[in-house]
């Protein structure tokens, strides 16, 4: 059978309701001409699609939901077919044999293109050439209006594959984050699989959420030891070669059940007014800070727990400077020269209601250069705020620590000392 197709895709969204299952689909009008031996086919004809890339190495979407190995999808759909001529919209799941398409497809930034095979019902299937490119297929991706889940693998993944099934998962975060769509308008969650993520230039930024609506990188909320972002090569797994996650423009991500583990000059920086929120993490060796924010970002945190190993090499557990801002509750700190270092007129504010401790660090709280640091809540439980620290509060350079309780007795049940040089500590 001798087949020709002369095909344009053209793309029309469908604008559904919101509250309608359709609405979490996307779909488009492709439209073309089959002949069989030379003359223009009339009847009902059945054709296979595969959303591919260029060379076809990676399948995003096959008709049949099933065949993503680059081969023939199994099952066809029935499209009537006039003088040659026929019309079929791709993606809409009212149609036999047509699979939904979900907008995230689009996200990638390879070129896309639609395989097509065809057969007159008489003979067999043939691939239909070439191959139609998908025209700006950016309108496509924008349109998702449902919750989106990536995931990634370090061990079995590629990141030719869409991530959006666990079967065929991504290998890396940053590529996980790219995929997304600049405009983000429903939760987005980058799940990972359990095993070592050593990513080098790791940054989170270019993406706008819209409507309350966040992006979520998550581990393993209650080990987030089996999720590992690691510094260190896989032969010396405890020597820093690397630095860890960059967050800079970018608001609304959640990092959940995360372990940050033996980075450079820190594990998290969160810079240029960036804001996000850490729960559930583990931070475990760093040779500066493991939590660095800056030029006016903020941080929400909650559960964290940070283990710098060696005082004369990490530097301070979380840092706070330029102007910017963190909410502290329920963590533990140790083993730093500074469990909390807050400067140039940054703001934090600590949750003190929540079981909390910073333990076997030289300085567990320091504040300078007109910081400002608020316990809010009440007096923390005795023996549990500060821990064999040389110093509990290190207050100076016009700083202030309000504190709601009497400040005497607080400091004749722990074993430290406060400094208040040139800063003011309110009761």
């Amino acid at each position: 059978m001798k087949t020709i197709i002369l095909a344009t895709v053209t793309i029309a969204i469908f604008t559904l309701g919101a509250c309608s299952i359709s609405a979490q689909q996307v779909e488009f009008n492709y439209n073309g001409r089959v002949k069989v031996h030379g003359q223009p086919f009339d009847g009902d004809g059945l054709f296979k699609f595969a959303l591919t890339n260029k060379d076809g190495s990676v399948v995003y979407w096959a008709n049949d939901n099933e065949t993503f190995d680059g081969g023939e999808p199994t099952t066809a759909v029935r499209v009537r077919v006039q003088q040659g001529f026929f019309s079929v919209i791709i993606g809409d799941a009212a149609t036999s044999g047509m699979a939904p398409l979900d907008a995230s497809l689009f996200n990638e930034t390879d070129r896309v293109v639609l395989a097509t095979w065809f057969s007159d019902g008489a003979h067999g299937f043939e691939r239909l050439a070439p191959d139609t490119d998908v025209v700006n297929p950016a309108l496509l991706g924008s349109q998702s209006l449902r919750e989106t889940d990536v995931y990634v693998d370090p061990t079995i993944g590629n990141d030719k594959y869409t991530g959006l099934r666990s079967g065929k998962p991504k290998k890396t975060i940053q590529s996980a984050w790219d995929s997304l769509p600049p405009l983000v308008r429903r939760n987005v969650t980058i799940h990972l699989a359990a095993g070592a993520y050593r990513e080098t230039g790791l940054t989170l930024t270019g993406k706008t959420a819209a409507g309350g609506s966040v992006i979520a990188i998550e581990g393993n909320t209650t080990t987030p030891s089996l999720a590992r972002l690691s510094g260190a090569t896989e032969t010396s797994p405890t020597t820093p070669v690397r630095e860890g996650v960059v967050i800079t423009q970018q608001q609304s991500v959640e990092i959940r059940g995360v372990q940050f583990e033996y980075f450079l000059s820190y594990s998290v920086y969160l810079t240029n007014s960036a804001g996000a929120s850490l729960r559930d993490c583990k931070f475990i060796g760093s040779q500066n800070y493991l939590i660095y924010i800056a030029m006016y970002s903020k941080m929400d945190a909650y559960n964290l727990d940070m283990d710098g190993i060696d005082q004369n090499s990490t530097v301070a557990a979380i840092t706070v400077c330029y102007m910017s801002h963190a909410t502290l509750t329920h963590y533990d700190i140790r083993n730093c020269r500074w469990g909390c270092w807050m400067t140039h007129l940054s703001q934090v504010v600590v949750q003190a209601q929540t079981p909390s401790s910073v333990r076997d660090c030289q300085t567990a709280y320091i504040a300078w250069a007109g910081a400002e640091m608020t316990w809010n809540g009440g007096a923390p439980p005795p023996l549990s705020l500060v821990q064999d620290c040389s110093t509990g509060f290190d207050i100076s350079g016009n700083s202030v620590c309000y504190y709601s309780q009497n400040w005497n007795q607080y400091v004749n049940v722990v074993t430290h000392t406060k400094t208040d040089t040139g800063g003011q500590i309110i009761n």
